[in-house]
């Protein structure tokens, strides 16, 4: 969700208006009630901030029946397509390449497409 200034404006006036529509206010308060009214937007716009998403890449060491080791990526507990290799140095450099790109998912684009009656 955007939120422009002119909305948050409007929004921290109308509060104000609200605050000073109480009979009990007094007109040294003025300025407390725009404090108040832009404290309270402020609140607001900070808790409807979606939260950010974090994903744990873990390298996992693996030896399997005949002794051999692997090595390969998980992303949130879930194996990596692509990344089961031998050597560590090769594991390691496609995990902070994984981590550098926020994506562990190829990018595939589609170049072509011929649609014909079957």
């Amino acid at each position: 969700m955007k939120i422009n200034i002119e909305q948050i404006e409007k929004l921290q006036d109308k509060i104000f208006n609200l605050l000073m529509s109480n009979p009990d206010m007094e007109l040294g308060e003025i300025n407390d009630c725009r404090d108040a009214a832009k404290e309270l937007v402020e609140q607001w716009i900070e808790e409807s901030k979606p939260p950010i998403k974090k994903a744990a890449y873990e390298l996992i060491e693996k030896t399997d029946f005949l002794g051999d080791v692997w090595y390969s990526i998980n992303k949130n507990g879930q194996y990596v397509g692509q990344s089961s290799t031998k050597n560590l140095a090769e594991a390691e450099e496609m995990l902070e390449k994984l981590v550098s790109f926020k994506s562990s998912e190829p990018i595939i684009n589609v170049l072509k497409t011929i649609e014909v009656n079957e």
